[in-house]
């Protein structure tokens, strides 16, 4: 994965939404990026983020594994891991985003859920969804 942030659109925003924002010192020269997390009635704030100074890191490894899922494999020769759970399995492809949530079945799988994720925020809100 070349960059690891994104500039999320404001579409993506929602209350819990995981976000950074450029934090300046006095001088508004140097700064460090600061998280923050959208709460409830924040819509008044988006207009200024969104010029520039605000980031969303991409979903990685560590985010789907901090979500209960563990580590099964990398696929061979592409960008796609697979992580399993009890019940489910996720694969994620790292360069398209596109997310496939399913189950084995003795004939096959089943979907439960398949597009694109772009961040942590967003899968919760997809495990959620499904009731995973």
């Amino acid at each position: 994965m070349n960059n690891k942030y994104y500039t999320p659109e404001i579409e993506e925003f929602h209350p819990g939404f995981k976000y950074e924002v450029k934090d300046f010192h006095d001088n508004l020269v140097d700064y460090v990026w600061k998280e923050e997390t959208m709460g409830i009635g924040c819509d008044f704030v988006l207009d200024e983020l969104l010029g520039g100074d605000i980031r969303v890191k991409h979903l990685d490894r560590e985010d789907i594994e901090s979500l209960g899922w563990v580590y099964d494999k990398t696929y061979p020769g592409l960008n796609e891991d697979m992580f399993t759970t009890e019940e489910y399995i996720l694969d994620y492809d790292y360069d398209s985003k596109y997310c496939r949530i399913y189950w084995r079945e003795n004939n096959g799988d089943v979907t439960r859920f398949s597009g694109t994720i772009k961040n942590k925020s967003v899968l919760k809100q997809v495990l959620k969804m499904i009731g995973v």
